[in-house]
């Protein structure tokens, strides 16, 4: 592994529930998800409403009705020197 953010855990991750094919209550989530974010200054690259479009869109696409979604942004721009 050679992302920074995941080789020294520069990351913040939420996981939201889809029942009966929808976000339960995912304003919540995203609001906690985007405060963690600002807080450790990461940047998804992705305003607020493209990842709320990704995930409906993604779990349209699934057609899981019951499961789990993981979000996740970590600071990936920095990558940890690999020796030659």
């Amino acid at each position: 592994i050679n992302d920074w953010g995941l080789f020294h855990s520069d990351i913040t991750y939420d996981v939201l529930p889809v029942i009966e094919g929808a976000f339960f209550p995912s304003k919540d989530y995203l609001n906690r998800f985007m405060y963690s974010m600002e807080s450790l200054r990461l940047n998804p690259y992705m305003a607020r409403y493209e990842i709320a479009a990704a995930l409906h869109s993604m779990v349209a696409q699934s057609r899981l009705s019951h499961s789990y979604v993981t979000l996740a942004c970590n600071r990936w721009d920095s990558k940890v020197p690999v020796p030659h």
